[in-house]
């Protein structure tokens, strides 16, 4: 485990990329007593200010709101996946799980339905960088009103999660890129043993071990099932996701190769 003093550290998990995974990696880092439990925003509202300071690495769907809340310097990584995989991924966790605030919606439509069901859409349509762009605010402000109830069901993260509206598609791609741009690591679920090694670095801690993956579970849905209409669906939702990701993936790969040329 690591023991020297580094940053506050912030997995910024976007879901269905694999963070389960690096869930585990930071198991392995660092002390238990160190790892904020809490993953949602309707769990961490209720920890007192004054009892945030015994953690220094948070890892859940925090987004951007989090540097704001906890009002200190934090280490920031991510992971991206390629857009089609996550969406199909995503669909088959929410129809999965019967806690999901849609879980209900999942249950009753298809994957091409659900991409485009005015309660679901937002769950599908350039969903990373939607998630990446959202603008900071402050979660205590926002979660006024909301009861015990209600926080059981996950609606302050809900609400936290709730998409900003932008002009164009430019304008949020652009937004994303900004917001990477100030990630210490931008990582990839198809270049996961790599993406480990380089938090292992940026975090200067010993390398990392072998993890394994049989926490995942198995999809009863892959992209190569999908027909063609859905997903073409799913690639006309997603193509400022494609464009984000296939930038990134660029960047990462590129420096990849200079690493080992070095």
């Amino acid at each position: 485990m690591l023991d020297h003093a580094v940053d506050s550290v912030y997995f910024f998990h976007i879901p269905k990329t694999g963070g389960t995974t690096v869930y585990s990696f930071l198991d392995q880092t660092f002390p238990t007593s160190q790892i904020c439990p809490w993953g949602l925003w309707d769990q961490l509202i209720t920890v007192e200010r004054s009892a945030l300071d015994q953690w220094r690495v948070f890892r859940g769907h925090f987004l951007s709101h989090l540097q704001l809340y906890l009002d200190r310097p934090l280490t920031i990584f991510t992971l991206l996946r390629d857009p089609v995989a996550r969406t199909v991924s995503h669909y088959c966790h929410v129809k999965r799980h019967p806690e999901h605030p849609s879980h209900v919606y999942a249950q009753s439509l298809t994957l091409g339905e659900f991409c485009v069901h005015p309660k679901t859409r937002h769950m599908v349509e350039n969903y990373q960088a939607n998630y990446l762009a959202k603008s900071p605010c402050n979660p205590t402000q926002e979660g006024q009103g909301l009861s015990a109830e209600e926080r059981a069901r996950f609606k302050l993260q809900e609400r936290l999660q709730f998409p900003d509206t932008f002009r164009d598609a430019s304008a949020l791609l652009a937004s994303a890129e900004a917001r990477l741009s100030t990630f210490h690591l931008v990582g990839f679920l198809e270049e996961f043993d790599k993406t480990l090694v380089e938090i292992s670095r940026k975090l200067d801690c010993p390398a990392v071990q072998m993890l394994s993956r049989d926490n995942v579970n198995p999809e009863p849905m892959s992209v190569d099932d999908l027909d063609d209409a859905t997903l073409s669906r799913i690639r006309a939702l997603t193509e400022v996701d494609q464009r984000l990701y296939d930038s990134a993936i660029s960047a990462f790969k590129a420096r990849s190769r200079s690493r080992i040329c070095q």
